[in-house]
């Protein structure tokens, strides 16, 4: 049986506007709405980067995946997502990022100069309410003969540029002190860090509420972000804001970062 390829959709639609609408969706989280996860409707793929026929494209360049939904990191294996070039299949790693719905393919090496690759997303992929994209897609690029560019690894974030945010938003209602909700104190960096990286969650043991180098598995983040399966409310619990876009960027990538004190 063949495979639908992505260029079937109007990819160069939402390649145009789509990502734009990605920005919008994926950083005005500060509106209720954003954490509305409705089952009926599909989950899908509405942009990839490269796109499909690119050419030129950069040998060290990531394969980006955006997705209507959260998508769940445990879905994304060898059966859900392949790049190859002919019958030869390439090796990588995966990461999800729930912040920007995105599936990030990272090759093991660097790829060839002036090759054809095909990129194969599997009907399996799903979100974290269990919903499959439901189809195979394909779609492909031409590698360049250089690459991106280097770019120079930020220092590692440390709590200290998320952990007042958390104090102040979290702490004085609910977490903070002896009494402190679930025993999570976040008043104070030092009991932040103690109650939350590689601490099981009360609501979901199974869950590290950060586990580090990977926000994508982290209770912490899901329930922040209102997620499918999370037990009780979103926090901050309604009528309350939730955190606004970029302090939820911050805490995800203070968690890829390997959550340092």
């Amino acid at each position: 049986m063949s495979r639908p390829r992505l260029a079937q959709l109007p990819l160069t639609r939402l390649l145009l506007t789509s990502l734009g609408g990605l920005a919008l969706g994926c950083t005005e989280v500060g509106s209720r709405p954003w954490f509305d996860h409705p089952s009926p409707v599909p989950f899908t793929v509405v942009a990839v980067d490269p796109a499909d026929g690119a050419i030129a494209v950069a040998l060290d360049q990531p394969i980006d995946v955006y997705l209507s939904d959260l998508p769940d990191p445990d879905s994304a294996t060898r059966d859900t997502f392949i790049l190859g070039s002919g019958s030869t299949q390439f090796t990588g790693g995966f990461r999800v990022d729930l912040i920007d719905r995105r599936l990030r393919y990272l090759p093991a090496r660097t790829l060839q100069p002036h090759l054809g690759m095909r990129v194969f997303v599997g009907r399996h992929l799903r979100a974290l309410d269990g919903r499959e994209i439901g189809e195979d897609l394909e779609w492909g690029f031409m590698t360049g003969a250089t690459l991106g560019g280097e770019h120079r690894p930020a220092p590692p974030m440390s709590l200290d540029e998320v952990g007042p945010t958390l104090a102040a938003r979290c702490a004085t209602a609910c977490h903070e002190g002896a009494a402190a909700f679930r025993g999570l104190d976040l008043s104070a960096t030092d009991t932040a860090f103690a109650g939350l990286v590689g601490r099981a969650s009360v609501e979901r043991p199974e869950m590290s509420l950060v586990s580090a180098g990977d926000h994508a598995r982290s209770y912490l983040v899901r329930k922040l972000l209102g997620a499918p399966a999370i037990v009780g409310d979103v926090m901050p619990p309604p009528p309350d804001e939730p955190l606004d876009a970029a302090t939820l960027r911050r805490l995800a990538d203070w968690i890829d970062d390997g959550a340092q004190r």
